[in-house]
């Protein structure tokens, strides 16, 4: 059972200098698999959308799979049949949802992809340990909740896992993960945009995990092996959105074959 946390109101409508807007917080929904709970969201491509979340929470499922998932508008969880998009390796922390309907929500959508530069801010988000943010008094399903951070850097798969691909690239945050926010998008600000009171909110990558002090990667709080503590370091790993486009456009190609 998810906790509430209540607020007076929520600004579907934000036009601030950087936070997160409505369109993006009205396509983060909680997700439930087998046991595993985490974070996905709502990407379009060409006349079709998707969900997208972490790979680790769907490799397990095959080709197809019924997975549950409660949206901000919903009044209770709901399952969706979808087809199961996963990333290539652990390094591609990443899985596209491919459900029955083309059409999941008629919010705008989130732009992608975005040239970020290092050391500016981006925010992720998502439900850690079911957490959510709602209408005071709703019973509705939950908004995400809103987290900030630094792009910090971008490394190769090898520099984060011994026997990580030396080929991916992964991109790290500055700012404190937790369980629950794995498939979560992070978005960044434009700050090329020719506005200089509202900057538009562009999807950069999706949330993997986090580093922690005796282990290379902690994954939703569980340790990787032989590590003696789960402490967060503060360093976010993250998948480019990128990774998640090529999924679909491989699909979408193979859609087309007779």
């Amino acid at each position: 059972m998810r906790r509430l946390i209540s607020v007076i109101a929520f600004f579907c409508g934000l036009a601030g200098y950087s936070q997160p807007t409505g369109n993006v917080l009205t396509r983060v929904y909680e997700i439930q698999f087998r046991g595993f709970s985490g974070t996905a969201f709502i990407l379009d491509y060409e006349d079709r959308q998707y969900f997208v979340t972490a790979r680790h929470l769907m490799e397990n499922a095959g080709d197809k799979a019924t997975v549950e998932l409660l949206g901000p508008s919903d009044k209770a969880w709901k399952s969706y049949p979808v087809t199961v998009l996963l990333g290539k390796n652990k390094c591609v922390d990443v899985a596209v949802l491919v459900p029955n309907d083309k059409k999941l929500t008629a919010a705008e959508p989130i732009p992608y992809p975005y040239q970020f530069a290092f050391g500016q801010e981006a925010y992720f988000l998502g439900f850690p340990y079911g957490l959510y943010t709602t209408f005071a008094g709703d019973s509705a399903g939950g908004v995400a909740l809103i987290k900030h951070a630094y792009v910090s850097a971008q490394v190769n798969c090898s520099a984060i896992m011994p026997d990580g691909d030396k080929n991916e690239r992964l991109i790290l945050l500055d700012g404190l993960n937790n369980p629950g926010f794995s498939g979560g998008p992070v978005v960044a600000p434009d700050m090329f945009s020719p506005f200089t009171n509202i900057r538009v909110q562009k999807l950069i990558a999706v949330i993997g995990g986090f580093r922690n002090e005796n282990s290379p990667l902690n994954v939703d709080g569980k340790a990787m092996p032989n590590a003696t503590t789960v402490t967060n370091t503060g360093i976010i790993i993250a998948t480019p959105i990128e990774k998640a486009v090529e999924l679909i456009k491989a699909y979408v190609e193979k859609q087309k074959k007779p």
